[in-house]
C-alpha cells in the first residue's frame, strides 16, 4: 500500500473519529442538559447547600452550553424533613469546583440567576397563603466561606421593579431560625408580624395600577449578620410615577429610608398629585408597635383617604382648592386592617391643624375653614373650629366619638338655617326661619347626643337675632334661652319684637313629634294674627277676620296642637283701647275698645267679646267648629243703644233714617255661604223714622193718603219692634209692629236674602180704645210688599171683609169685586171717620168750629 494511500485512510479515520467525538460530545451535552447529572451529583450539590444552612431539593442538574452548570426546579425547605416549603426557583446557575465537590470540600463559589422565576409563600406553613412572585430575576450571589455577597439583584416582585445590593454574614448555626421550635417567643412574634406586613404590602400592590413599561422602582442596599439582625443596616429608595389606586392618581411618589440599629428612619416621603404635594417623615423602632410621623400636605387629601376606604368626615365635602394640613401623630401596628363600615377605628393618633379656602358641603358654599384637630381611639376633637360663610361666621369645639356620640359648644354669628341640610330630619322651626342677606344673629349653644340621630341632641344656650321671617311673618328681633331635650324644644325668658309691639314669655315648649306647643305666661302688645301665625297658621287665618288698628294687650296660656288641633287648649285674653274691624255680610264693621277672650279647645274656637260699636255696646259669644263638612260659626249678639242712622250708612242703604237700635240675635253662619245663615232674634228701634227704612219707604205715600197728611207716613212712626227667625238665609218675620200716636202698623212675611226678594204683609189699626172700633176698617187697610230688597213694591190688598168672619156657620158677606175708582175715595172716607171717632173718644179734645 502506498504511503499516499495510507495517509489518505488515516486522514479519513481521524475525520471520522473527530466526527464521532463531536457527536458523542453533543450527545453528552444534550443528555446532561435534558436528563441531567446522576443522583449522586445532585446529592453532592444539595450537601453543598446544606453546609450553608440551606435545605434544598434539586430536581435536575444540567449543563447549559452558555450558562454552565444549572440546577433546575430547585425547592428550598425550612428543614431537612422537607417541611415547609420556603421558595421555588426554576433555575440557578452554579459556579462549582468539581474537583473539590468530589472531595467534599467547599466547592460552591457563587450562584447566578438568569431570567429566573422565584415563588416564595408568605406563610411557609400554609401552602395556600399569598406568594411573593419574583419574575425575570437577574442576580449574582458570591458565596465565599463566611460572607454571602449579592453583587446585583434585579427583578420584578409582583410587578414592581427591585434592585438589591448587599452582603450577609453567614450564620454559624445549622438550624433555620424561621420555624425552629426552640425560637424565643419574641422572635416568633417578630416573624409573624413580618409576615403580616408583607401580606398587607401584597394586598396594597394588587390594588395599584401602573404602566408595565414604567413600574414603581425600589432600590435597596444592605449589610447584615444572620446571627445578629440588630447589626443590619440598609438604605431603601422608592420612586414611582403615574400610579393609580382606587381612582386616586399619584403623579409622583418618592421615599428615602434607612435602617440602622433596629430603627427605620423615613427621612423623606413625598407625594405629588394634581392639586399639590405631601411631605412626610417617620421613625420606627422595630421593637415598638408605634410609628411616629409628621406630614405637611396640600394634596387632594380627601381623594387619597377615599382610595383607602370610607372617610365619613369628608364624604360630603368638595374642596375648591386642596386644604393645607399639618399634623404629627403615631401609627399603631396592633391592627393592620383598614377601617370598615362596622369598625371605624383608625389605628392612628393625630394632632394637627387644617386650613381650607372655599369648599362645598351639602350644596352649601363656605368661604373658609380652620381647625386644630386631634384623633385618638375613635375620637375626633376639633378645637378652635371656624367656618366662614357669606352670612357670617361660626366658631366652636367638637368632640366626636365615632362609635357613640358627639359633644359640642359653639358661637354662631351667621344664618343658622345654613345648617338645615346637615340634619337627616331638621327641626321644623329651623326650616321656617328666613334671614336677610347679612343677618344679625348670635347663638351660643352647648350640647351632646348620638351621631345617628341629631334631632335628639340635648342642647342648651341662648339666642339673639335681628330682622328675620318666621313662618313667612316678619320679626324685628328675638332674644331668649333655648333648650332642646330629646323630643322637645324649650324656649324660656324670651322676647319677640315687631314694628307694632312686643311679646314677652316665660316658657314655650315645642313637642317636635306630636306638634304640641305649650305656652306659659305670654303677654305683651302685638297683633293677634301675627302672633298666632308664628305657632299655628290655621288659627291665624281665623283671627285674620278681626283686624286691629293698634295692637291690643294680650295674655296667653295653654296648648296649641299644630297638627290636628285635637289637643288644643289655649286661652287668649285681649284688651284694646283702639279700634278693630271685622267683616259682617261683606261689610267692614268698626269695633271700638274691644276686650274679651278667645278659647281654643280641640277643634272649637270660643269667643267672648265686649265692645263699643256705633255709639252703643255689643256683647258677643261665638263658637266656631273647625270641621270640613259643617264649617259653621254660631253664637249670640246682644246689642244696645246702637246708632241706627250710622248703621244704615255703614251698609250703604239709600236713606237718612235715624234712631236707637237694640237687638238680641242667635245665629249659625256657614262660613262658605254666609248669606245662608240661620237663627232667631228680636230687635227694637226708638226715636227713629220707620218709613225711611228702604223696605218700608214706598209704603209711606199710601199711609199719608189714608191719613190725609202729605208727610204723615214719613214722620209719625218713630218706634218699632220685631221678632224673627232665619233658615238658610230666608228671614221669617213673625211679628213686626210700628207705633204712631194714633195707630199701629203690624206686619209679617219673609225676606229672602239669598235670592234677593221679599214677601211682606202689613196692616194699619188704631191704638187704644179706637182699636176695637177701627178693627173692621184695619182689615181694609192691608198692604203687600214684593220685589227686591233695593226696590221693594207695595200695593193695597183687595179691600174686603175677611172671609173668616162667620155667623151661625154661614158667611155674612161675600167677597166684593175690586172697584178701581174706589181706591182714592175710600181712604179719604176712612180718614174722616177715624178723625170723628178720635174726637169723640179722646178726652179734652173737641171738634173745631168752622
Amino acid at each position: 500500500m502506498s504511503l499516499y494511500r495510507m495517509q489518505r485512510i488515516l486522514h479519513i479515520f481521524v475525520r471520522l473519529f473527530l466526527l464521532l467525538a463531536i457527536i458523542f460530545g453533543v450527545w453528552i451535552a444534550v443528555y446532561a442538559y435534558s436528563e441531567g447529572f446522576t443522583k449522586k451529583w445532585r446529592k453532592l450539590i444539595m450537601e453543598e447547600f446544606e453546609k450553608r444552612g440551606i435545605d434544598a431539593e434539586i430536581e435536575k442538574l444540567t449543563i447549559d452550553p452558555f450558562q454552565g452548570l444549572v440546577a433546575r426546579n430547585v425547592r428550598i425547605y425550612a428543614d431537612e424533613k422537607n417541611k415547609p416549603l420556603l421558595a421555588s426557583i426554576d433555575n440557578i446557575t452554579l459556579d462549582i469546583d468539581p474537583i473539590k465537590l468530589l472531595r467534599k470540600k467547599q466547592s460552591l463559589n457563587s450562584v447566578e440567576f438568569r431570567n429566573a422565576d422565584i415563588s416564595i409563600p408568605i406563610n411557609p406553613e400554609d401552602p395556600e397563603s399569598k406568594k411573593l412572585e419574583i419574575k425575570d430575576l437577574q442576580a449574582k450571589i458570591i458565596i465565599p466561606t463566611d460572607i454571602i455577597e449579592i453583587k446585583h439583584f434585579e427583578g420584578y416582585v409582583n410587578g414592581i421593579r427591585i434592585n438589591v445590593m448587599g452582603s450577609l454574614l453567614r450564620s454559624q448555626q445549622r438550624q433555620n431560625d424561621i420555624i425552629t421550635p426552640s425560637l424565643t417567643e419574641e422572635k416568633i412574634t417578630l416573624i409573624k408580624e413580618g409576615r403580616e406586613l408583607i401580606d398587607r404590602a401584597l394586598d396594597e400592590i394588587i390594588q395599584l395600577d401602573f404602566k408595565k413599561s414604567n413600574p414603581p422602582h425600589i432600590q435597596i442596599k444592605f449589610a447584615s449578620d444572620l446571627d445578629n439582625f440588630s447589626t443590619t443596616s440598609a438604605i431603601v429608595i422608592i420612586n414611582a410615577k403615574d400610579v393609580k389606586r382606587a381612582g386616586y392618581k399619584y403623579k409622583n411618589i418618592y421615599a428615602n429610608a434607612e435602617y440602622i440599629n433596629s430603627n427605620i428612619n423615613l427621612k423623606e416621603f413625598r407625594i405629588d398629585d394634581s392639586k399639590g404635594t405631601l411631605f412626610g417623615d417617620a421613625n420606627w423602632s422595630i421593637k415598638s408597635k408605634k410609628i411616629p410621623f409628621n406630614i405637611k400636605s396640600t394634596i387632594d387629601f380627601q381623594s387619597l383617604l377615599r382610595s383607602f376606604g370610607n372617610s365619613p368626615l369628608l364624604d360630603d365635602i368638595t374642596f375648591i382648592n386642596s386644604p393645607q394640613i399639618e399634623a404629627r401623630g403615631t401609627f399603631h401596628l396592633g391592627n393592620l386592617e383598614l377601617p370598615t363600615d362596622r369598625d371605624t377605628k383608625l389605628q392612628v393618633e393625630l394632632i394637627g391643624t387644617l386650613k381650607s379656602g372655599s369648599f362645598i358641603s351639602k350644596e352649601i358654599l363656605f368661604e373658609e375653614a380652620y381647625s386644630d384637630f386631634s384623633y385618638k381611639k375613635n375620637k375626633w376633637y376639633a378645637r378652635n373650629l371656624t367656618l366662614q360663610h357669606a352670612s357670617g361666621t361660626a366658631n366652636g369645639n367638637i368632640l366626636w366619638d365615632t362609635l357613640s356620640g358627639i359633644q359640642f359648644d359653639t358661637e354662631i354669628n351667621m344664618d343658622p338655617t345654613v345648617f338645615v341640610p346637615f340634619f337627616k330630619k331638621p327641626p321644623k322651626f329651623l326650616e321656617d326661619l328666613k334671614f336677610e342677606k347679612n343677618p344679625t344673629v348670635h347663638l351660643s349653644l352647648k350640647g351632646k347626643g348620638s351621631t345617628t340621630n341629631p334631632i335628639n341632641w340635648e342642647t342648651k344656650g341662648y339666642f339673639a337675632t335681628g330682622p328675620c321671617h318666621y313662618q313667612q311673618i316678619p320679626l324685628t328681633a328675638a332674644t331668649g334661652k333655648i333648650r332642646i331635650d330629646k323630643k322637645e324644644i324649650i324656649i324660656e325668658e324670651f322676647r319677640l319684637d315687631r314694628e307694632e309691639g312686643y311679646i314677652n314669655g316665660e316658657e314655650v315648649i315645642i313637642e317636635t313629634e306630636n306638634g304640641l306647643v305649650n305656652l306659659k305666661n305670654i303677654s305683651g302688645k302685638l297683633f293677634p294674627t301675627k302672633l298666632a301665625a308664628y305657632f299655628s297658621p290655621n288659627i291665624a287665618s281665623v283671627l285674620d277676620h278681626c283686624k286691629f288698628v293698634d295692637p291690643p294687650k294680650l295674655e296667653i296660656n295653654g296648648t296649641i296642637d299644630t297638627k290636628k288641633n285635637n289637643q288644643s287648649n289655649l286661652k287668649v285674653n285681649f284688651d284694646s283701647k283702639g279700634q278693630v274691624y271685622t267683616n259682617l255680610f261683606k261689610k267692614k264693621i268698626p269695633l271700638t275698645q274691644p276686650k274679651g277672650s278667645v278659647l281654643l279647645k280641640g277643634k272649637k274656637i270660643i269667643l267672648n267679646i265686649d265692645t263699643k260699636i256705633l255709639g252703643g255696646q255689643i256683647s258677643h259669644k261665638g263658637l266656631w267648629e273647625m270641621k270640613k263638612d259643617t264649617n259653621l260659626y254660631s253664637g249670640e249678639i246682644i246689642a244696645s243703644n246702637i246708632d241706627f242712622g250710622n248703621l244704615v250708612k255703614l251698609f250703604e242703604f239709600p236713606t237718612k233714617t235715624k234712631g236707637i237700635l237694640n237687638s238680641n240675635l242667635q245665629f249659625k253662619i256657614p262660613l262658605k255661604e254666609p248669606a245662608e245663615w240661620s237663627g232667631s232674634g228680636s230687635a227694637s228701634l226708638i226715636k227713629g223714622n220707620i218709613f225711611s227704612i228702604p223696605i218700608l219707604g214706598p209704603l209711606s205715600p199710601m199711609i199719608s193718603g189714608v191719613l190725609d197728611q202729605p208727610r204723615a207716613g214719613y214722620s209719625i212712626a218713630q218706634s218699632a219692634s220685631l221678632n224673627f227667625f232665619s233658615e238658610q238665609g230666608i228671614i221669617k218675620i213673625l211679628n213686626f209692629q210700628a207705633l204712631t200716636p194714633g195707630f199701629i202698623l203690624d206686619g209679617k212675611g219673609t225676606i229672602d236674602g239669598v235670592n234677593d226678594n221679599l214677601d211682606l204683609i202689613v196692616e194699619m189699626n188704631a191704638r187704644g180704645p179706637l182699636r176695637l172700633v177701627g178693627w173692621p176698617i184695619s182689615k181694609l187697610l192691608r198692604y203687600k210688599g214684593e220685589g227686591t230688597l233695593k226696590e221693594p213694591k207695595w200695593k193695597p190688598i183687595n179691600f174686603s171683609i175677611p172671609l173668616n168672619i162667620l155667623a151661625n156657620g154661614e158667611k155674612l158677606i161675600k167677597q166684593s169685586k175690586i172697584i178701581p175708582e174706589a181706591i182714592n175715595i175710600l181712604p179719604n172716607a176712612i180718614n174722616k171717620s177715624l178723625k170723628a171717632i178720635e174726637a169723640l173718644t179722646l178726652p179734652g179734645i173737641s171738634p173745631k168750629k168752622k
